[in-house]
C-alpha cells in the first residue's frame, strides 16, 4: 500500500509529459523514451539519449521531471498510420489532463497525432493559440523537433542552444 502511494506521488510531481512516436527496436512495449547505456558511453544512442544531451539535464532530473509515453506502444513497421495515431493522441491527452501535466510533443508527426497539423517548433499551444479544438482538455502542448540522431535540425549549434533554453524555461 505504501509503495503504491509513493509511486502515485512520484507521478504527480512530474511536470511534463514527453510524447514520442514509438519505442525503438531494443525497447519493450512498456518502455517509453528510456535512455540506453550510451549515456554512460557504451551502446548506440536513442532518442532519449539525444534529448538528455540537448536539454543539458542529467539522468536523474530527466526521470524526475518527465512522464514519458509514445503514440504507438510497439515499433512502427511500414508507413505512419495517421488515423491510429490520432486515436492514440486523444488517449494520451486525456491521460495528461488527468495527471495535470503539460505535454511536449517530440516532432511534427506526434504534434499531428495530438491534433496540431501545422505546428511550429519551440512553440506553446494552448486554448486560443492554435490549440486543437477536438482536444480541449489538455493544459498546453509544446512542440520540439524529434530528438533522433537522424534529425539534422539539431546539427546547428544555435538550434541546440535554443532547445536548451526552451526546456530550461519549461522546467523552472
Amino acid at each position: 500500500m505504501r509503495a503504491r502511494a509513493a509511486k502515485a506521488k512520484q507521478i504527480m510531481t512530474k511536470r511534463l509529459m514527453l510524447i514520442g512516436e514509438a519505442p525503438g527496436r531494443p525497447c519493450g512495449p512498456r518502455e517509453f523514451l528510456v535512455p540506453s547505456r550510451s549515456v554512460t558511453g557504451t551502446g548506440s544512442m536513442t532518442s532519449a539519449d539525444w534529448l538528455i544531451r540537448y536539454t543539458g539535464l542529467d539522468l536523474k532530473d530527466y526521470f524526475r521531471l518527465f512522464g514519458r509515453r509514445n503514440v504507438f506502444s510497439s515499433p512502427v513497421v511500414g508507413p505512419w498510420r495517421d488515423r491510429s495515431a490520432r486515436v492514440a493522441g486523444a488517449r494520451l491527452l486525456r491521460e495528461a489532463e488527468r495527471l495535470g501535466l503539460d505535454v511536449v510533443a517530440l516532432g511534427r508527426r506526434v504534434a499531428a497525432a495530438l491534433g496540431l497539423d501545422r505546428a511550429d517548433f519551440l512553440t506553446r499551444y494552448g486554448r486560443g493559440q492554435g490549440y486543437p479544438r477536438t482536444f480541449p482538455f489538455c493544459p498546453a502542448i509544446f512542440v520540439v523537433p524529434h530528438p533522433s540522431g537522424r534529425n539534422r535540425w539539431y546539427n546547428i549549434r544555435s538550434n541546440r542552444e535554443r532547445v536548451k533554453e526552451f526546456f530550461k524555461e519549461l522546467i523552472l
